[in-house]
């Protein structure tokens, strides 16, 4: 492949992942402020939110978006570290977070040139193909979305190259460093060994689901390579153990025996999507990917191209294995998904002219999804929608929120306020997080029940001192859902056009 296609690669998908985003801070005028997301804000905050507890100097994580947080764990600990990072460098979270997922978006793109010449080393016509294909390409979900369905390819970033560098910095790093190991796993000599040992250790810290598939990936190509050879080398199974292995075994005991973190864990839930969907959102590649396997006995497998097909089928297991959080293993399925596309157009057409047809129809058929997912952040753009920016007058609160109260205060906000309160304060609230609110079902129905005057003000006011709750945020948000009686007794601490904060003194 010419290095001149892998530059226009970078180029692009650089271009198209970052001017949304420039284009978003630029839209909000005098009346808004972009809050530095365009696709799935909610966990967007979350991430900030981390990186807060970094700000802080902390370490250790604590749930940001439940008012009990616990003693914490060692979780989490990448964004707790851009959080560090942006600290020591007094640069403000949302730019550092951009800066570190271009970063690594960069770094997984040219890792992906490196596997996709290993994978094609005998034909250098299918690196650039296949190469442009992972990078640029989804699904066919588009074809449904004006039905109103939203199908995989267009909300799980994670399984897909570009998508993954277009919403945060570890999944594009988590993908990179997965690839490598996968790299370093056909060399003998030891330092190759060392290489994965840390290689698996930084991905689970970055992405602890990235260590289960390579673990299950080399486990069965040594299987497969103990059919042919009745040979089996366990090094670099053991390399992954060691590394990255033992963390992710701590943080499976942690999360689930802490009593505080077991709340998040077991309402943290990712099935699989319905197998319907999961054709139409990796056709037409899984579609061309099943005609290598009917030529499977014509295939002249080469280290690597038996690897991607491990890749394929246990990701393929993995994600109908009954366990609560399968979707993850989902993690840049794209990928063996379009490889084996590519050698099943190859093995199934023996005509160079019918090869290139079918893959530019194949790659014309990838490409809307990504439109799509770009248009509708273009939509969110132009409408100022309520979900990627706040009022200004929300943003003025906030700021005072950060800077006059102390880092242990409870707020109580409406469910929006109360998912961006700790990713730009560092402060807790009773909800703000589906699953990183711990009983987030009870805590988002006491919320609304509260500013929907379902108690009376005397309870109300006994309740809230009994959640040590230490503020009361009451913007445009929370007026949306009503205006309670308990509040006109409060003392107000800062107030602007649209929003007021309440101290609530202590009974």
């Amino acid at each position: 492949m010419k290095p001149k296609i892998l530059i226009t690669v970078i180029a692009i998908t650089i271009l198209i992942s970052v001017v949304p985003y420039l284009i978003a801070y630029s839209a909000a005028g005098d009346s808004h402020v972009f809050e530095g997301f365009l696709l799935n804000p909610l966990d967007g905050n979350s991430y900030l939110a981390k990186m807060q507890l970094g700000w802080e100097g902390q370490w250790k994580f604590t749930l940001p978006y439940t008012a009990s947080p616990g003693e914490g764990a060692y979780l989490f600990l990448f964004y707790i570290f851009l959080g560090h990072a942006a600290r020591l460098a007094n640069l403000p979270l949302i730019l550092v977070f951009h800066l570190a997922r271009v970063a690594a978006t960069v770094f997984m793109i040219l890792t992906l040139y490196v596997f996709s010449r290993r994978v094609f080393a005998e034909n250098r016509t299918w690196v650039s193909r296949i190469f442009i294909w992972m990078c640029l390409g989804a699904g066919m979900g588009w074809i449904l979305f004006p039905f109103g369905v939203v199908t995989t390819d267009l909300w799980v970033p994670e399984a897909y190259v570009f998508l993954s560098g277009y919403v945060n910095p570890h999944f594009p790093l988590g993908l990179g460093l997965l690839l490598w190991i996968f790299l370093w796993s056909e060399r003998k000599e030891w330092r190759f060994k060392l290489f994965i040992l840390l290689g698996s250790l930084a991905l689970a810290i970055v992405s602890p689901f990235g260590v289960v598939v390579a673990a299950a990936v080399l486990l069965v190509l040594s299987g497969w390579q103990w059919l042919e050879t009745k040979r089996i080398n366990w090094d670099n199974l053991a390399a992954i153990f060691l590394g990255g292995g033992l963390f992710v075994l701590y943080q499976y005991w942690i999360s689930t025996t802490d009593p505080i973190l077991a709340g998040w864990n077991t309402q943290n839930l990712t099935p699989s999507p319905a197998i319907w969907d999961l054709v139409i959102s990796f056709s037409p590649a899984i579609l061309l990917a099943i005609l290598g396997f009917i030529h499977f006995r014509s295939w002249n497998f080469n280290y690597f191209q038996k690897l991607t097909t491990c890749w394929f089928a246990v990701s393929l297991i993995l994600i109908l294995f009954p366990f609560s959080l399968q979707r993850r293993f989902l993690m840049g399925f794209y990928i063996p998904t379009t490889i084996l596309a590519g050698i099943g157009i190859v093995l199934s057409l023996k005509s160079l002219r019918t090869q290139r047809r079918l893959y530019s129809a194949a790659i014309s058929l990838s490409i809307p999804s990504i439109i799509v997912v770009l248009a509708l952040g273009a939509f969110g753009i132009t409408t100022l929608d309520q979900r990627f920016y706040l009022w200004q007058d929300e943003q003025k609160a906030l700021e005072w929120v950060g800077q006059s109260t102390t880092q242990n205060a409870i707020i109580l906000a409406s469910p929006d306020i109360g998912n961006v309160i700790p990713a730009l304060t560092g402060r807790r609230v009773l909800y703000g997080h589906p699953f990183e609110t711990v009983n987030a079902a009870a805590q988002k129905q006491l919320v609304t029940d509260l500013f929907q005057n379902a108690y009376s003000a005397n309870k109300a006011l006994t309740l809230l001192a009994e959640l040590k709750v230490s503020y009361i945020f009451f913007g445009p948000r929370e007026k949306s859902l009503g205006r309670p009686d308990f509040i006109t007794g409060l003392r107000p601490v800062f107030q602007d056009q649209s929003v007021t904060i309440y101290a609530v003194e202590k009974r």
